[in-house]
């Protein structure tokens, strides 16, 4: 399934009240019912707890970002963000893509008239960044990329900052451009 952001927040949202929900009625039925009511209501209760919690932690672990360059107006390029639950196949002007969920990395479709790029930055605390260090990504009209990491700058006045703050040793970003 591919959705908008605000959509998987939506969905996620829904799924993590679902569990405090019926975490809620299993909690409270027990003080209300007796006997084989109570029982039957505890079982339906942990089944809902169950399902729900599976929900939610599918929903919040099993997903893939989805980036598509598309025209805009007057023929500049624009980023949709979009999340991938599972798989789906993306049908736009210039590409049908087939995807599948890959976790922590992101999608990256040209379905712009023009080719764009994507670059690797890679930071760390031990040396100088290492800019560009792997060569750059050209996707074609129609093309595809797959990237391991999230892509968190977008078109040619968004550059990645020549240094960063980061808890780890290494930082790899994604810039993506035209």
């Amino acid at each position: 399934m591919l959705v908008s952001v605000t959509t998987y927040y939506v969905m996620l949202g829904i799924s993590i009240a679902l569990t405090v929900i019926s975490l809620l009625v299993v909690a409270k039925l027990s003080d209300w019912l007796s006997g084989a009511s109570k029982r039957r209501a505890q079982v339906g209760g942990a089944i809902l707890l169950a399902v729900s919690l599976a929900c939610a932690l599918a929903v919040g672990f099993l997903h893939t970002k989805v980036f598509v360059v598309v025209d805009g107006a007057g023929g500049r390029p624009e980023v949709r963000k979009l999340v991938l639950i599972y798989s789906a196949t993306y049908h736009g002007t210039r590409a049908k893509v087939a995807l599948h969920r890959e976790h922590g990395d992101s999608w990256l479709i040209n379905d712009s008239q023009r080719p764009v790029h994507v670059d690797e930055y890679r930071y760390s605390t031990v040396s100088i960044p290492r800019f560009g260090e792997r060569p750059r990504h050209d996707i074609a009209p129609g093309g595809v990329q797959l990237v391991d990491g999230e892509v968190e700058y977008f078109g040619p006045g968004d550059a990645p900052p020549r240094s960063i703050q980061t808890k780890s040793s290494n930082e790899t970003r994604w810039w993506l451009s035209w």
